[in-house]
């Protein structure tokens, strides 16, 4: 893929999540994501002490709420300002919610709100960076944001070894809707010159969708993702100033052993004295 395509394929991107923001929930089954991650993600929390929690790239905020009605104090943080939009009508008119993104420079209203006992960032949004630059600002972020031994949670797709299992495609969703059903089809093409990076496809089929009537009832956006191995990905957070690193495939922390283990890393941290 060119430099003109990789463009044309990230305008899309934010035209896409700015239409179809109404439908990211559908995609997800909520109640069982929850019930499963919950309750770990809570008695995480509540060992590492934390009170106020970030949650970056917080999309429509169901970790938020989730978070609130357990007692933690949270605020989110999104680059799209339609899902931030989906996620006030979620958590309220209290909860802070900042147009931020990642690896940008610090956003001052996010650092009033701030410093925070804990920082996630889950749902396969840090690959979204693809270049080392960006990866260490966003993680530099995360380090300042964060209280002394404050607590950073990372969560995201195992590329590395999906791709040398040759596991590319992940399970077909279909959603009952009122307004039509929709399919949404997900697969990596790990062809790239560039193995460092992997196309993410998404391809959303409603024929009878109002949201997706200007498309034919068709919308595919190819986005550009990290492939990231779990020994590198620690040793970047590792460089980023945090201690006490751990990698491992599921959120309750059961490690690596190889590249059968799973589909997810999952990376804990905490924030040392100096960055």
């Amino acid at each position: 893929m060119t430099a003109d395509e990789l463009m044309t394929s990230a305008t899309e991107s934010e035209e896409f999540y700015r239409d179809w923001a109404g439908l990211y929930d559908q995609m997800i089954d909520w109640d069982a994501r929850l019930q499963s991650e919950g309750p770990v993600l809570t008695q995480m929390l509540t060992a590492a002490r934390a009170v106020k929690v970030l949650d970056v790239a917080c999309g429509t905020g169901r970790h938020l709420a989730h978070l609130a009605a357990a007692g933690f104090h949270g605020a989110g943080a999104d680059v799209s300002a339609a899902m931030l939009e989906q996620a006030r009508a979620v958590v309220g008119p209290d909860t802070p919610l900042v147009r931020w993104s990642m690896e940008q420079a610090m956003s001052a209203e996010l650092a009033a709100v701030g410093p925070f006992d804990a920082v996630l960032c889950l749902g396969n949004s840090l690959p979204h960076l693809t270049g080392d630059d960006e990866v260490m600002a966003a993680l530099v972020n995360f380090w300042s944001l964060l209280t002394p031994e404050g607590l950073l949670v990372l969560g995201l797709k195992a590329l590395g070894p999906m791709s040398a299992t040759g596991r590319d495609q992940l399970p077909l969703i279909k959603c009952r809707d009122p307004a039509g059903d929709l399919f949404f089809v997900r697969f990596y093409d790990f062809g790239r010159s560039d193995a460092a990076t992997a196309d993410f496809h998404l391809v959303i089929i409603g024929r009878q969708h109002p949201a997706l009537a200007a498309t034919g009832g068709v919308r595919h956006v190819v986005n550009p993702l990290r492939v990231w191995w779990p020994g590198p990905l620690a040793s970047r957070v590792t460089a980023a100033g945090f201690e006490r690193v751990a990698v491992a495939r599921d959120l309750a922390g059961a490690p690596w052993r190889g590249p059968n283990d799973g589909e997810d890393i999952f990376v804990t941290a905490h924030r040392g004295s100096s960055v």
